[in-house]
């Protein structure tokens, strides 16, 4: 930031504010002062360091494959092929067997990391289980 004379506390505050690629120890020096000080400056007057208005931190999304959306009727076929009890399955999964069986009545569907762990084992097992909204027979094939 190259200017000829100093900045004022309320320029140094906008031009924090407005421009989201100016560095803070670059306002400050245009303003005469010590990152430190200009930070001061910014709660004097309200503003919270490092929250420029605008400037949202951009992250990666983790975006997931097709959520699994197991039913009443998949969690008993996924049992059956697998040979398993109830209280088996409970087992394998961790979890209580009145868990599995109200998944298996409807009561209850399983959260989003048990789904995503019985569409894991239904794969390892070799359980045909596709959710009919997100994939079709001929989506997979390439």
């Amino acid at each position: 930031m190259a200017t000829s004379t100093k900045l004022t506390r309320e320029e140094a505050i906008t031009a924090y504010l407005e421009d989201t690629s100016i560095k803070v120890s670059d306002i400050a020096a245009a303003a005469g002062v010590s990152p430190q000080r200009f930070y001061q400056w910014l709660a004097a007057a309200g503003v919270k360091p490092n929250r420029r208005l605008g400037a949202r931190r951009q992250r990666p999304r983790y975006t997931p494959r097709a959520e699994v959306e197991w039913t009443a009727e998949d969690i008993r076929r996924l049992r059956e092929h697998m040979g398993l009890t109830q209280r088996g399955l409970a087992e394998e999964l961790g979890v209580r067997q009145q868990t599995i069986s109200e998944w298996e009545t409807g009561m209850y569907r399983p959260r989003r990391a048990m789904s995503k762990y019985l569409a894991i084992i239904a794969e390892r097992v070799g359980f045909a289980y596709r959710p009919e909204s997100q994939h079709t027979p001929e989506s997979d094939e390439p």
